[in-house]
């Protein structure tokens, strides 16, 4: 006698059929969901938002994430690594605050050595405006008697 097994995933959301399994980590506690396509692109638009605004801990293990939170990261070297990306940034086209925690996306920026793209095209933008403006007239001698 033969078995077949079907394993069927559900949308843990509405029901209906999923097509993959997310998984996600919020306030130290992983977690998987079942999702149809249309709920795995809702899910990812919104956490996007997030993602870009975060530091990544990269793919590590649960312990050494809780490791790598509980070592003190306000040594010298880190101010001085700090202050070099925020001069960099400001630099470069971004914008942030003086103070607090570096955004994700900045730091990804600074290592990649690329500046904030719309700050570079309006860059652009003004040297070609520049460049387009005739140039000052010069004002013809006034004549003395």
């Amino acid at each position: 006698m033969a078995k077949q097994i079907i394993t069927k995933l559900l949308d843990d959301l509405d029901g209906g059929e999923a097509d993959e399994t997310v998984s996600f980590a919020f306030d130290g506690s992983e977690y998987t969901i079942d999702l149809s396509a249309k709920n795995a692109k809702k899910f990812r638009e919104i956490m996007s938002q997030y993602q870009e605004a975060g530091t990544r801990l990269g793919r590590m293990g649960h312990s050494a994430q809780l490791r790598r939170h509980l070592v003190p990261a306000t040594s010298r070297s880190s101010r001085e690594d700090n202050a070099k990306v925020r001069e960099w940034a400001l630099n470069n086209g971004y914008e942030l605050a003086e103070r607090g925690r570096i955004p994700g996306h900045i730091q990804e920026a600074y290592d990649k050595g690329e500046p904030n793209p719309a700050w570079v095209a309006a860059q652009k933008a003004k040297a070609l405006e520049d460049e387009m403006k005739p140039a000052p007239r010069k004002r013809a001698a006034k004549a003395t008697a």
